[in-house]
């Protein structure tokens, strides 16, 4: 039997054990108003039997009207003769109102799914000459519309004789079993779908009593661990953690009884392969119904790849920090998010200037903002990069820093998208001083040869063979002599 419908059929046997009693007390009761004097004139046996008579009634009546069930009896026309209080507060009527109406008016029943009328079960047993019980979705419409659920048995009432002398109805309110039946339909289904969730996280999830043995253990356990969970169940949880991690779980165990709050933190786990490696963790404790912890759920997540990740992102950023470049990142908006301090170095900023406070074209003098929407801007975004020379400006004294620049779009490597972009430029101011002063002995070289040519007459200048630029810069050649310069 299952457990839902065992209350169920223990309710249809109390309630046929009490008609089966108030049947056998009406009869009784009914049998002894009638029951003729064998004695005609035996004046005084008559009182002592209507004494007895009305003991017995009202002592019936006492016992009807103080058990928690409502009880109606009628005659067997159907009649009501009969009704106790428990009756009159579910039927929502007084007993006065009701005495000698016929059941049918008095007790209205319908199917709490079709909605349809159900025929009285007590004038189906009178048909039958039996018990009926109903316990299945059964409504008592009250007298004022009110609908309560109610189990209902009907009995026929019988006399000595086996005679049918009346009906009786026992009905209850099952209003509290079902809101905890309800409840406990809707907590199986919770538990089930939380099973269901476990069972499916990608997540490896286990329990653990106080004594930390393991209680349960999803697949994703199984996968991480490399272990079945008719392996895992049972045994310490200290089995797959390393020896320099073991002193965690039992402080925690001992903190999570204290506070009965969840604590998260990372550590390590060891595989069945040996293998040590990186875990977030997420232990929460398991209470009873007395809000004693009983153990706790842990919640595990691998943090390998994430680890690895933070390592080289680590490189990466210590590259970008000793760097003496300019080293700058913006958002798809051009809108400044991070400059290393060789940048901030390189603007006359601070260390803790705050970037996010600054506009991309503010870094470059009056002079090159407009290259930077006309030309950069649009290169990045129809090309994905951008190269070339530009100026950056002192944000102190405004001077003009010449720099080589490399712009380029920052996308995620799966899908593509566009996360920032990346600016990397370098001081080439040493570059463009040599070249001006490379420059500038070129031409001082230049005038004293062509002057030198013009002091010795014409023939001198044949001498000087070619004047020619070549790579950006002006050279020239000379013939070979034998005797060499002079």
């Amino acid at each position: 039997m299952s457990n839902r419908s065992w209350p169920v059929a223990f309710g249809v046997a109390v309630l046929a054990t009490l008609a089966g009693a108030v049947g056998f007390g009406i009869a009784f009761l009914s049998r002894s108003a009638r029951k003729p004097l064998k004695r005609v004139g035996e004046e005084q046996l008559r009182r002592n039997a209507e004494i007895e008579e009305g003991t017995q009634r009202q002592r019936f009546e006492v016992t009807l009207a103080s058990i928690g069930v409502g009880v109606i009896a009628a005659d067997a026309d159907g009649n009501v003769s009969f009704m106790n209080a428990a009756a009159e507060a579910l039927i929502r009527s007084k007993r006065e109102e009701v005495l000698g109406r016929h059941l049918e008016t008095v007790f209205e029943i319908l199917d709490e799914d079709t909605r349809k009328p159900v025929e009285n079960p007590a004038l189906q047993a009178l048909q039958g000459s039996g018990i009926v019980a109903l316990t299945d979705h059964i409504l008592l419409i009250a007298m004022d519309g009110t609908e309560i659920p109610i189990d209902v048995t009907g009995s026929v009432i019988k006399d000595s004789e086996g005679n049918a002398r009346g009906v009786v109805l026992i009905f209850r309110d099952i209003t509290e079993r079902r809101r905890l039946e309800r409840e406990r339909t809707e907590s199986l289904g919770v538990t089930r779908q939380l099973a269901t969730i476990v069972e499916s996280s990608d997540e490896a999830i286990l329990s653990k009593d106080t004594d930390l043995h393991i209680t349960s253990w999803n697949r994703a356990a199984e996968r991480m661990f490399g272990y079945k969970a008719s392996e895992a169940i049972g045994q310490s949880v200290l089995f797959i953690i390393p020896e320099n991690r073991l002193s965690e779980d039992q402080s925690m165990m001992y903190r999570i009884q204290q506070s009965r709050k969840a604590e998260r933190f990372e550590s390590e786990r060891r595989r069945r392969d040996g293998t040590v490696f990186p875990v977030s963790l997420t232990i929460s404790p398991i209470l009873d119904a007395n809000d004693t912890v009983v153990g706790v759920s842990t919640i595990m997540r691998d943090i390998s790849e994430r680890k690895r990740i933070e390592d080289e992102r680590q490189v990466f950023m210590a590259f970008f920090e000793n760097s003496p470049d300019f080293i700058g990142i913006v958002d798809p908006n051009w809108k400044p998010v991070y400059l290393n301090p060789g940048g901030l170095k390189m603007v006359g900023f601070p260390l803790d200037h705050p970037v996010k406070d600054t506009e991309t074209s503010e870094y470059l003098t009056p002079d090159q903002r407009a290259f930077l929407t006309d030309v950069i801007v649009p290169s990045v975004r129809e090309q994905g990069r951008w190269q070339g020379e530009t100026y950056v400006r002192h944000w102190q004294t405004e001077q003009p820093i010449p720099v080589s620049s490399h712009t380029f779009t920052v996308r995620h490597p799966k899908s593509g998208h566009l996360l920032g972009i990346g600016i990397i430029a370098r001081d080439i101011s040493e570059v463009k001083r040599a070249q001006n002063q490379l420059h500038e002995s070129e031409e001082r070289l230049e005038r004293a040869l062509r002057g030198g040519a013009s002091a010795r007459g014409t023939g001198t200048s044949k001498q000087v063979r070619s004047y020619s630029i070549q790579g950006g810069r002006k050279c020239v050649a000379f013939p070979s002599t034998r005797s060499g310069l002079t």
